[in-house]
């Protein structure tokens, strides 16, 4: 999942926006299904696995970075 395939908008037919928004839905509540009720406020508001995906990733990169220095500062 890396938002490669984002909302089609008005270019394609109904039936593909369809097509897209269930595959998107799915792929929303796939991510959602694996965080805990705390991380998952975090991305309430969200509506698409693109925005959440991007939320989630930005969040432990931070992490990921105040590991880093917090390791390097013992």
């Amino acid at each position: 999942m890396d938002g490669s395939k984002p909302n089609p908008g008005t270019t394609i037919l109904a039936t593909q926006l369809a097509h897209w928004k269930i595959k998107d839905g799915k792929a929303h509540a796939d991510i959602i299904l694996h965080y805990d009720d705390l991380q998952i406020q975090l991305v309430k508001s969200l509506k698409n696995s693109k925005s959440v995906w991007d939320k989630y990733a930005s969040i432990y990169k931070l992490i990921k970075l105040a590991t880093q220095v917090m390791t390097q500062k013992k």
